[in-house]
């Protein structure tokens, strides 16, 4: 048995403990430890490593996009179409008030003072409708109450007149009563393709024209239907004058009552 060595054991294999340490050291954080399998994803099963969107899934969404940038569209081009149309109602509202302003306040002042035409002729204090002296126009008058805020040296009554020309309702004014041309024309109320008159008379009856016998008769009320362009006809009744014109019958002195029967 000489000569014999005997080779030493490992630390700790001879108390029991190192083929378990042996097991064990790899696990506490070496870096040969094998790593552990991933977890599979379900949302991105069949997808690739990547994990990005297919061709169909990108068509799917541009698709869904467009459909609604149209009804985006639709909507904005709706609401701009409502807005544009209150806005011409809201004007043609407006332009309707202001002639009617405007008109009514010239038949309200209207006296009975006739005129003199340039040719030195006579023209009655209200003229209007077809088969009348008034030319072009759909009525002509004089009216009272012109203010004059610059104290001109000139009367406070007008000469206007009113009519359709290049579609639209004009007003025409008279610088001097007598002897004088018309002054440029002034619009009223655009878009108008046809006005009809007619003048109700001492009698209540209605006529399409109004030509006097007398130069200071005055009709009791003027009717003017407007027709618009592309929108339906507007009926406008004005008085004339502040106070009715008496009717012959009114105009006839009241008798006096019969005296009381005596009793016998």
């Amino acid at each position: 048995m000489r000569g014999t060595r005997k080779t030493p054991l490992p630390f700790g294999e001879g108390l029991g403990v190192g083929a378990s340490a042996k097991r064990e050291l790899p696990n506490a954080g070496t870096s040969s430890a094998s790593p552990s399998p991933p977890i599979p994803d379900p949302f991105l099963k069949g997808r690739g490593e990547e994990g990005g969107f297919t061709l169909i899934e990108m068509v799917v969404a541009v698709f869904i996009f467009g459909l609604l940038s149209l009804a985006g569209v639709a909507i904005l081009r709706s609401s701009i179409d409502v807005q544009g149309a209150a806005t011409r109602s809201a004007k043609g509202d407006a332009g309707v008030m202001r002639a009617r302003a405007l008109i009514g306040g010239d038949l309200a002042q209207a006296v009975a003072r006739p005129t003199r035409n340039t040719t030195g002729g006579t023209d009655p204090a209200f003229v209007g409708g077809a088969g009348s002296a008034a030319g072009g126009f759909l009525f002509v008058l004089v009216r009272g109450g012109v203010a004059n805020p610059s104290d001109q040296p000139r009367s406070d009554l007008q000469k206007a007149g009113y009519l359709v020309e290049g579609g639209a309702l004009k007003r025409v004014a008279w610088p001097q009563l007598d002897g004088a041309q018309p002054g440029p024309a002034t619009m009223i109320l655009p878009d108008v393709a046809n006005v009809a008159t007619r003048f109700r008379g001492l009698d209540g009856g209605w006529s399409s024209g109004w030509t006097p016998a007398r130069g200071t008769e005055l009709p009791r009320a003027v009717e003017l239907t407007v027709q618009p362009v592309g929108g339906a006809p507007l009926r406008l009744v004005f008085r004339v004058g502040g106070d009715p014109p008496p009717s012959p019958v009114d105009a006839q002195p009241a008798l006096p009552a019969p005296p009381a029967a005596a009793l016998i």
